[in-house]
């Protein structure tokens, strides 16, 4: 399953998504979490005329008819920038994005932290910063996933600062 953004086809994605191993594959099955932030931030030293592509509005519909038109990197009001991708049959670029996808896949490569969780491990990320995914596995694996939409007393940013940006 490649790195992705939980529930990109909805208006506002889930703020937190957790995951916990209750028993690990016997053979593959790594979790892979990509950090947007150092995506968008390699994006824009190196190839700043894709991460415009990829900020430009209506640049993807996210799921079916019913699906959510958006961007990839969406700049929010307060000045954080929101991540949402996916990156298989449930999404269609527009003609000014699709070139510039092979970029973003290998900038997403290049940031790909991989992790070997064990029974009882698990992470917790930030759905519009990191991204999400595994590794193809055999055998059984059971993993439980809980989305989390905090509360604004949480103070949890909705995205991230761009690099360079002061907060």
């Amino acid at each position: 399953m490649a790195p992705h953004t939980d529930c990109s086809d909805q208006p506002r994605p889930p703020g937190l998504v957790m995951m916990a191993c209750a028993s690990p594959a016997p053979q593959g099955g790594a979790c892979v979490l990509v950090d947007g932030r150092a995506v968008h931030a390699e994006l824009a030293a190196a190839r700043p005329e894709a991460l415009l592509a990829l900020c430009a509005p209506r640049g993807a519909l996210f799921g079916g008819s019913a699906g959510y038109v958006g961007t990839v990197f969406e700049t929010q009001p307060d000045g954080l920038v929101g991540l949402r991708l996916r990156l298989d049959e449930q999404v269609r670029f527009s003609p000014r994005t699709k070139p510039w996808l092979s970029d973003l896949r290998a900038a997403i490569d290049r940031h790909t932290i991989t992790l070997d969780l064990a029974a009882g491990a698990g992470y917790a990320v930030n759905n519009r910063r990191w991204l999400h995914g595994r590794r193809g596995f055999t055998g059984q694996r059971v993993m439980c996933r809980i989305l989390v939409e905090p509360r604004p007393a949480w103070r949890i940013p909705a995205g991230f600062a761009p690099a360079g940006a002061l907060r």
